[in-house]
């Protein structure tokens, strides 16, 4: 999946936002979405948004609440793996904090595994 963040055309925030980006490609965890790449695109007038290939997951935690597909026993695996992946992020180093937790950032493969999304 191709993420572009157009709200970060400040050079500065860019190229820490790509320093990020390189520091959670080293993250190994399997309730975290997995980077491949990542870079700037380039629209018109030379402005340059990052961008970053992560791994594709089909659904989100909003469209199973909206669609009322997810039982309570779910739910409790769903918040155990984004715990997991919260705790890996803050005991990364340097310590990572997650600043944009809710449904829409909590994606659900098609078994039933969870990943939290970063970014």
């Amino acid at each position: 999946m191709l993420k572009v963040f157009h709200k970060i055309s400040d050079p500065i925030r860019r190229h820490a936002f790509l320093a990020e980006i390189d520091h959670l490609k080293t993250l190994n965890h399997p309730a975290i979405t997995r980077i491949f790449d990542e870079g700037t695109f380039t629209v018109s007038q030379g402005v340059e948004y990052p961008f970053a290939v992560i791994e594709y997951v089909p659904v989100t935690v909003r469209v199973l609440l909206a669609s009322k597909q997810i039982d309570r026993l779910h739910a409790i695996r769903v918040a155990l793996n984004c715990l997991s992946a919260i705790d890996c992020l803050h005991t990364a180093t340097p310590p990572l904090i997650h600043r944009d937790i809710k449904p829409e950032n909590i994606l659900i493969s098609n078994t039933g595994q969870s990943w939290l999304i970063l970014g």
